[in-house]
């Protein structure tokens, strides 16, 4: 009996020793209710514009117009004065310091094939091989200078953000301001646009950067007065005055010129 009985007794004790282990264990592994409602307490708290939040969609920046825009001065006219002075003799210097705002015109379409991207606007026109060509060319003049580029926006129209694309490369955001006159059906619309494409030409780059702008033709004509031929280039210094500085108006022979 004594054999059994001092057998009996350690195997209670191990059995002791097991439940409060366990017990231990899930005191540790599990949140009480209440600890769970004070972490819930504690998220649900946080303001929503305190959440960091990514938005990759290309998309995102189109109706952030520069129209009664805080961050853009406002042009006070609709005129160029000299759209076309002597170009400078030191551009190239001007372009490698930055605070210019430079636009070009797209050089045509032609090409087919690709699916268009999110928030652009796809009439079916794609950019041709020679387009292609011309902008890699375009793009290059910026590399060789070593002009510094803070931005590149360019119309919702996916065939001019292809020449954007093809010219500077990845990122290139669309934005309202820069879309041909003909997507737009509500006329105040339209003048609120127009301004805004102005107020881009008069608003100074970040300091050391230039801003490169694609656009239509008609849009700027109908902004300044101005037609830009194909593959054109205008350039603007601003001088925080709202009135536009043009500097320079370049064919695409002559934008090409700086590079050599």
């Amino acid at each position: 009996m004594m054999t059994k009985r001092k057998l009996f007794i350690p195997i209670i004790l191990i059995l002791a020793l097991f439940l409060v282990a366990c017990t231990s264990t899930n005191k540790t592994s599990t949140p009480s209710t209440k600890e769970n409602m004070e972490v819930s307490e504690m998220t649900t708290d946080v303001e929503p514009n305190q959440r960091p939040e990514v938005n990759d969609d290309p998309s995102a920046q189109i109706f952030n117009t520069a129209y009664e825009n805080n961050q853009f001065i406002t042009a006070t006219t609709n005129e160029l004065g000299n759209p076309e002075p002597t170009t400078p003799a030191d551009l190239k210097e001007r372009l490698a310091k930055g605070g210019l705002v430079i636009i070009h015109r797209y050089t045509g379409s032609g090409g087919s094939g690709g699916e268009s991207i999110p928030g652009s606007i796809d009439d079916g026109q794609r950019i041709s091989e020679s387009s292609i060509e011309a902008m890699t060319q375009l793009g290059n003049v910026y590399k060789t200078l070593e002009a510094p580029v803070s931005s590149v926006w360019s119309s919702q129209y996916y065939f001019v953000y292809q020449h954007a694309v093809a010219a500077m490369g990845e990122p290139v955001m669309m934005n309202r301001d820069l879309t041909g006159s003909l997507n737009f059906s509500d006329t105040d619309e339209l003048e609120r646009s127009l301004q805004g494409l102005r107020n881009w030409t008069v608003t100074p780059p970040p300091a050391g950067e230039n801003i490169v702008l694609f656009t239509h033709q008609g849009k700027f004509e109908k902004a300044y007065g101005y037609y830009l031929n194909a593959g054109q280039t205008i350039i603007f210094e601003p001088d925080t005055s709202g009135v536009p500085n043009v500097i320079a108006s370049l064919s695409l022979e002559q934008w090409l010129d700086l590079a050599s």
